[in-house]
């Protein structure tokens, strides 16, 4: 490892059924066998195998085999999933890159399957995070390369994003809906209790696959970021980031939540209230090592704001939890941080068109020249890049390096800001 780009002819010559069928056993195994501590020596070579090819399409073409290989360790426990992975060195030098990897790629976007493939990363990554040694081996990816650690974060807040877009608000109406209608049951006929008791579980298996992803995407984003910081409040991350957090905190709260939460989730296997723990607690882990309010200017523009009185509303349904009154702490920064936007917006006027992002329409702090010879902000051009690889102007193919930065309109926009300072 690495593995030689082109794959040798021996290899390539292993007939695909031969792997797949030899996976599907073992994944019969780990499935039924009460215990795996008498093979676990035995193992070293399998695992060898699954990580040397599981991200590695060039060797095995099928993605499905890969995604079977990842998912053969879900049918493990998580403490013998850490007795086998932490002794080995091969894991320790790639499997956290490789997991990461595998989550972000292309080929896994068009997969019907998606949210459980992702979601069995998760869990294997979860298990990773408690050994000290893998964590910080991931801590390691994240600061020696913060790039392509984005583009996996990117990928999960994003999968979340679309989610609540889709999905998450029928979850909290199920919920919703299930625990007023228990009121009055006793009133109706018991056969109508059946039928909707079947009616609910259909729809509860329905939606309980995306529940089951957003509860292990949302966790792994919990307990990270309480150690991984940087990549969260980068400028061209942190209003993807915002932006999840603050729908999360707003379907919840046009939820009746503090009547339903506790009780009616666990009944339908949501867990919401340890879900609305999980985002509270990213925001302040975020917020903790947010020295230049990065966070909270982020918060402060979004559009869903009333944001100081939302986090008090979410704080009195969690008002038992330690992390609370940091959390309201953070309601009060953000309001702070809404104020002096509008103080600079009203001491800049009039802002000359050429100085504004063609894109989002916001003064640009770090303008750069594309391609097709628009000047754009970087922050957001690079925000683009995350999800697109082409110019947004012409559809022409566009990287990274093609960015160049305009120096001359970053000096006139500057002397713009510091001629209307004077003048306030």
């Amino acid at each position: 490892m690495p593995l030689p780009s082109s794959c040798p002819i021996e290899f390539a010559c292993v007939p695909e059924h031969l792997v797949a069928d030899a996976i599907e056993l073992l994944i019969a195994v780990f499935t039924y066998a009460e215990s795996l501590a008498d093979v676990i020596p035995e193992m070293d070579e399998y695992i060898k195998f699954v990580i040397m090819f599981m991200a590695s399409p060039n060797y095995i073409r099928n993605s499905y085999i890969r995604q079977r290989m990842v998912e053969s360790w879900v049918c493990v426990s998580a403490t013998e999933v850490i007795t086998i992975l932490e002794g080995s060195q091969l894991c320790l030098e790639f499997l956290v890159r490789n997991l990461l990897e595998l989550y972000a790629g292309k080929e896994v976007i068009g997969s019907p399957n998606k949210l459980q493939f992702r979601k069995s990363i998760l869990e294997i990554l979860g298990c990773l995070w408690e050994i000290p040694s893998h964590r910080d081996a991931w801590r390691q990816i994240a600061e020696e390369d913060t790039a392509f650690y984005v583009v996996f974060l990117n990928a999960v807040i994003n999968e979340n994003i679309k989610l609540l877009d889709n999905d998450f608000h029928r979850i909290l109406e199920e919920t919703e809906d299930e625990m007023s209608s228990t009121e009055d049951m006793e009133h109706v006929p018991s056969l109508w209790m059946q039928e909707s008791a079947l009616d609910f579980q259909f729809d509860k298996d329905m939606i309980g696959g995306c529940m089951s992803y957003i509860t292990a995407s949302v966790g792994m984003l919990a307990f990270t970021s309480e150690q991984i910081i940087v990549p969260f409040l980068l400028p061209h991350m942190v209003d993807t980031v915002v932006t999840m957090l603050n729908c999360y905190l707003s379907h919840f709260r046009s939820f009746h939540i503090k009547t339903s939460v506790s009780r009616r989730s666990m009944e339908c296997g949501y867990c919401l209230e340890i879900l609305l723990k999980q985002i509270v607690s990213i925001y302040v882990h975020l917020a903790r090592g947010d020295s230049e309010n990065i966070l909270a200017a982020a918060i402060s523009k979004d559009g869903k704001s009333c944001i100081k009185q939302l986090f008090i509303d979410v704080g009195r349904v969690l008002q038992e939890d330690s992390l609370v009154p940091e959390f309201i702490a953070l309601g009060t920064r953000v309001n702070d941080a809404a104020l002096r936007a509008v103080q600079t917006e009203v001491s800049l006027g009039d802002i000359p068109n050429d100085f504004l992002d063609p894109i989002e329409f916001n003064l640009m702090e770090d303008p750069v020249i594309l391609p097709s010879m628009k000047s754009v902000d970087r922050a957001v051009i690079q925000r683009h890049l995350l999800n697109y690889s082409t110019d947004p102007f012409n559809g022409l193919p566009l990287a990274q390096e093609m960015l160049i930065p305009n120096v001359e309109l970053k000096v006139k926009i500057k002397k713009f800001i510091i001629s209307k300072q004077c003048q306030e």
